[in-house]
Order: structure tokens, then sequence, then C-alpha cells
């Protein structure tokens, strides 16, 4: 089975009219337009108020994006059915994938010049993922009608899991150093989206029945982002997103447990900074008199052992790297993977690694705390 994007192959030299240049012209024009607004501080609630507005960002994100699905005879892999199942559904929905074909028939060819619009369709497509990162912290897809919310769904994860040019090569308009692609931000789309729960619970929802892209969504997530040590910001969006997920859906929280190690190895990371660097802080140390102190007091009784659970760290993180509320994100990632009893499996097998980590005292505590908790429910659910 070959899943393959159609590109503009045969039209790269092909003449379009006056009309349809004035036409492409003014799209673009009013998509800038549009753009630049949405870098306005202030502007994002305004522009998520216009329901128009974001059906119309709904329809751009996947506008003229085809792709074509090559099968081969016979399926025998449970995978690859289910995956066909899936572009099945697209194809339905008219959605991406608008042609299945065995691999004997022919494909079908366009005449020249039916794709005159492809740059155009390119920048608007770049000006609305930029349009959509911008504006997507006030966004809430509990306003939007059912169909759009399963556009922008289906939309975003296809961009992560697309492995076209269109997808993981930098945009057009970004500059040489900057490798900024439409796969990096539907992930930051996505991650914005996280802020609040609603969001993540209507995406879930929508991706119940489409399990195969699901398994490739977070197998790039975890693989090509999270395990990159050399991209910090997306390593910390892929933290975040997953984190949210974890914690909205069983089924995709049973997928994530599977890579486990890429959540660990994100902890561990940072712990090697704190312990070649002594990032520790020494006025909140275990030992310290007045940590030892306020531990005899319960947290309900004692308003400065709440402030210093929540606000405060062992850890100084000035030149860690990233934050400690990034570590207690990972690590309570995996504590809600622990609560279910079909993913302790997965996380036994790393029981050494996540003990070392709990006894590090280079750990920040709560990561420490959050950790055992998760070898708790292990233990309690084995």
């Amino acid at each position: 089975m070959d899943d393959r994007a159609c590109e503009d192959e045969d039209n790269l030299f092909a003449l379009i009219s006056e009309r349809e240049q004035e036409l492409a012209h003014r799209c673009i024009v009013i998509s800038t337009i549009i753009r630049n607004l949405s870098f306005v501080p202030g502007n994002d609630v305004e522009l998520c108020r216009s329901r128009l507005l974001l059906n119309v960002l709904a329809h751009l994100l996947v506008f003229r994006h085809e792709h074509e699905l090559v099968m081969c005879e016979n399926l025998d892999d449970h995978n690859q059915i289910e995956y066909m199942h899936c572009v099945s559904y697209l194809k339905k929905k008219n959605l991406i994938y608008k042609n299945i074909r065995n691999e004997c028939e022919d494909r079908t060819e366009r005449r020249p010049g039916d794709q005159w619009w492809w740059e155009c369709v390119q920048t608007l497509r770049e000006n609305t993922l930029v349009t959509l990162s911008n504006v997507c912290g006030a966004l809430n897809l509990n306003n939007l009608d059912e169909q759009v919310i399963e556009t922008y769904s289906l939309g975003l994860i296809h961009w992560i899991i697309c492995k076209s040019h269109e997808a993981v090569d930098p945009l057009s308009t970004t500059s040489e150093t900057n490798m900024l692609s439409a796969q990096r931000l539907c992930i930051e789309i996505l991650t914005k989206l996280s802020i609040n729960d609603i969001n993540i619970d209507l995406i879930c929802a929508n991706l119940n029945r489409m399990h195969s892209f699901m398994d490739n969504f977070v197998h790039v997530i975890c693989r090509e982002y999270l395990s990159k040590r050399d991209e910090q910001t997306q390593r910390e969006f892929s933290v975040v997103l997953l984190c949210a997920l974890a914690k909205s859906d069983q089924f995709v929280s049973r997928v994530i447990a599977k890579y486990t190690p890429c959540f660990l190895s994100f902890i561990e990371d940072f712990e090697e900074v704190a312990r070649r660097y002594q990032l520790l802080n020494p006025n909140h140390l275990h030992y310290h008199p007045n940590f030892i102190q306020s531990s005899h007091v319960s947290a309900a009784n004692n308003p400065n052992l709440r402030v210093l659970n929540e606000y405060v760290s062992n850890i100084n993180e000035d030149n860690l790297g990233t934050t400690i509320d990034m570590l207690r994100r990972c690590s309570n990632t995996l504590a809600y993977l622990s609560v279910y009893s079909e993913n302790v499996p997965f996380i036994l097998k790393y029981e050494n690694r996540i003990l070392d980590l709990v006894t590090s005292q280079f750990v920040d505590f709560k990561v420490a705390q959050i950790l055992s908790e998760v070898l708790y429910n292990c233990s309690v659910k084995s």
C-alpha cells in the first residue's frame, strides 16, 4: 500500500490567464491582511469571535491538498486494513483522499493548466497555519459546528503525519535559518488548543474511529520531536500536547504508553545537566532546616509549605535549559498513563530507570514524588 500526495509536477511552466492571476492575487492579499492582524496582541480574541472566519480557515487547512492511495491486490496486514478504513472514511467526507486505486490501474492524468492555482493555494495555506498558531490560544472549538471541528481535528493530525514535501519542508516565506514547516506549525497549534480541556476532548472524540492515524501521530510526536535533544522548543510542545492527550483519552494513553522511555529520557537529560553544573537551590534542599521544619506540619495547615511545593524547587532552573514546570508535566504524563492497568507493563519495563530518578538529589522533589506515585500505581495494578 502506497500513500502518495498529489503534487504539481507537470504544470511548472503552465500559463495562466490575467483573470486567474488577479483572482489569486486578491486571495493572497486578503489572507495576508488577516495573518498580519493576528500578530497584534488582543486580536486573537476578536478573530476567534468570527465563526465565518474560523469556518474559512478550517476549509483552507486542507484545501486542494490531495492524496492518492495505491493498494496491493491483497491486504493481509491488520494495520493496513485499519489504515484503509481511515482513508475510506476521509474519502467519504471528501477530505484529502480523492482517489483510491489498485496497482494495476492507470493513474488519472490532469490536463495542462488544471492546477494554475497551485502556488496560490500554498501561500493561502501558509497564511492559514500562521494565523491559527497566533489565535488558537483563544479558540474554543465547542462554539463551532461539528463538521468544522472534525475538519480542524483531521486536518491538523494529517499535516503532522503527512510525509509530503508540503508538510515537512520549510515554508516559502521563512528564512534560511528557520526550519518552520507545516508539520511543526500544526504541532504548535494543537499544543495551544490543548490549553482548553474541552478542545482536546473534542479532538479525541473525532479521532476515536481513526486508530491507525492516531498511532502514526503519536509515533511522529515521540520519535521525531520529543526524542530530539537539539530542538528544545519542539520537545516542550510535544510534552505539553502528549500530557493533555494522556489525561483526556484512554485509547490515546495506551498508544502513548509504548513510548515511555521517551519521557524518561527527557527527565534524565535535564537531571544530567543539573548534576553536571551542580544546579542545586541552597534555599530549598531536602536537608535545609526550613524545609525540615515545614515538613513536620501538614500542607493544609501550613500555607508556606504549599507555596514551596508549587512554586519552589530544589533545582535552580536558570541554566537548566528547560523549566521545572515542563519536567513536572512530563512526569504527570507518566502518572496519567499509570492509571490504566493495560499501560502498566510498558511502564514497569523501565522500573529501574524510574527508581534512579526518584532517588537522585538532582531531580526536582515534586517530579520525584510524582514518579513515586507512578511506581505505586503500577504495583497496585500489576
